[in-house]
């Protein structure tokens, strides 16, 4: 099921982003979009199909609001990572470099995240508090 709704969410960014773009469209609204790259890891000692406590780990992509201001390279940093963007170039057949060209504008590698409190008063039923 995983691997359905990976292949679904991109086969929808390929056949919906316009050929001639090149790039997906930049955020709206008051703030930038950070992003942040975590492996997670993952063991289950009682996995059958994974004895003697063999591992692995998965890939979370964490966007989140920002106020840092995007720097010139910000604005031309690739969608996805090289392999990545062939791994799917190949597993789709499509034309080699179609995904890797396309651009994310304004995507901030690890900025840092909207001071949530300080923008955003407590109305008294926050459940963060």
């Amino acid at each position: 099921m995983r691997a359905f709704k990976l292949y679904t969410a991109t086969a929808a960014l390929v056949w919906c982003q316009p050929a001639s773009s090149g790039a997906l469209p930049p955020a709206t609204g008051p703030y930038h979009v950070g992003l942040q790259k975590h492996v997670v890891p993952v063991l289950n000692e009682a996995d059958p199909f994974w004895p003697n406590n063999v591992s692995t780990s998965f890939l979370v992509n964490v966007f989140y609001p920002t106020q840092q201001e995007p720097e010139p390279r910000d604005w031309e940093r690739p969608y996805l990572d090289p392999v990545t963007a062939r791994l799917y170039e190949q597993q789709f057949n499509l034309t080699a470099g179609s995904l890797s060209t396309i651009k994310s504008p304004g995507l901030i590698p690890d900025a840092k995240p909207l001071d949530y409190y300080h923008h955003y008063p407590d109305s008294g039923s926050s459940p963060c508090r």
